[in-house]
């Protein structure tokens, strides 16, 4: 995409999830996540890791 937040949604929700487990870890959230945001933080690590990698082999595709 050619606007900021297309480009950069995946990684600011990445980097707010991450905050969220360092929080979580030093205890400094008001209740722990519950085991459904750990459920949802694999699945979007793993959609973010593949979406990323099919992304980069498609331009690659494009250009040849």
């Amino acid at each position: 995409g050619q606007s900021w937040i297309q480009r950069n949604w995946r990684p600011i929700t990445m980097l707010t999830f991450l905050g969220l487990v360092v929080c979580d870890s030093f205890g400094w959230l008001a209740s722990p996540l519950a085991a459904e945001a750990w459920t949802l933080l694999q699945i979007g690590l793993g959609g973010y890791v593949v979406g990323r990698s099919g992304e980069k082999i498609i331009n690659q595709i494009k250009e040849k």
